[in-house]
């Protein structure tokens, strides 16, 4: 099956909490793949393959025990693939966490005095570029956001060269926290993006970061993309739920088969 396609078959969801090798390298895969092609022209492949390196057996342990620490405190690891006739491809993979800004007694007073809820942090979306503009993010993201609170709210923080990333979430209703524009309270000014120094590797441009928050909680998020979705047209296919280590072997299998 050609994955420019309108697909058929079935998508297999894994939640990760300890993250096998394959699901590492897949997900390393995946992020470079959709990187390389949305920062087209602003930076270098090189530069992506210091974020994303599905080669190196040192950084995919990193990246490895950063997911089960995270996952040990809470965070979300999910994992996409597709699956027909016998071949299984990887889809995408996204990860959120529960977050509340500021120190241990803030974050406290927050909670417990004036009853707010932490946020929903959306780290990742990330959609290899055959599945893209097939609702497969959006799944992604229905499907990581229900693992949260109905009214917590999803934030994102998408860097100003991804315009890709920018539209998508703003296409789902997410908006500058706080805005852009001034504000008629002089005291408030308006947000600029936050140098992220160094992470496209030592001495590379500092990548501009953006804020983004969507204006109702994770149930309301959920409704607006299945809403997009529809009006899209897009394909709704089944989701079988599964182990991790099963979606595991089964990725290692396919890309056995391609290696032959």
């Amino acid at each position: 099956m050609s994955i420019d396609a309108e697909p058929s078959g079935e998508l297999l969801l894994a939640e990760v909490t300890v993250p096998h090798t394959e699901l590492v390298r897949s997900f390393q895969e995946a992020g470079q793949a959709a990187w390389t092609k949305q920062l087209e022209g602003t930076r270098t492949p090189e530069e992506v393959a210091y974020v994303y390196d599905p080669t190196d057996p040192d950084h995919l342990e990193a990246q490895a025990e950063g997911i089960r620490q995270k996952a040990q405190d809470g965070g979300v690891y999910l994992a996409l693939a597709h699956a027909e006739g016998g071949e299984v491809n990887m889809v995408g993979y996204a990860a959120a966490f529960s977050h509340m800004s500021g120190n241990g007694l803030a974050r406290a007073i927050k909670g417990h005095v004036f009853g707010r809820e932490p946020y929903v942090e959306i780290s990742i979306v990330n959609v290899v570029p055959g599945f893209q503009r097939k609702g497969h993010g959006g799944r992604l993201l229905m499907e990581l956001t229900n693992r949260f609170g109905e009214t917590q709210h999803p934030t994102a923080y998408v860097f100003d060269e991804n315009q890709v990333a920018l539209g998508y979430f703003q296409r789902r209703g997410f908006v500058f926290s706080p805005s852009r524009e001034p504000q008629a309270d002089r005291r408030k000014k308006p947000q600029t993006p936050t140098p992220q120094k160094d992470y496209f590797g030592p001495g590379t441009e500092p990548a501009q970061q953006w804020r983004l928050e969507a204006p109702e909680g994770a149930g309301e998020l959920r409704s607006d993309i299945n809403h997009i979705a529809i009006v899209a047209g897009h394909q709704a296919l089944p989701v079988r739920q599964m182990d991790q280590l099963e979606l595991s072997h089964l990725l290692a299998e396919a890309r056995a088969k391609r290696e032959d």
